[in-house]
């Protein structure tokens, strides 16, 4: 897991509970799985089958 910035606040356990009980109980909403996420395309264009060349700045 990636370090948080100073100040984080992590919700406590019964927060957490909280939160997930509002996202249940909203139709709008829906909680991914790690195979839903996995699935998902990163938007942006598409990477370039080759890789991209250093410029050549004469001095």
């Amino acid at each position: 897991m990636p370090k948080l910035k100073q100040g984080t606040i992590v919700p406590t356990q019964e927060e957490d509970e909280a939160i997930n009980r509002g996202i249940a109980a909203d139709v709008d909403t829906c909680e991914l799985s790690a195979t839903d996420v996995k699935q998902m395309k990163k938007l942006g264009p598409p990477k370039a089958n080759v890789p991209q060349e250093e410029p050549h700045i004469p001095h």
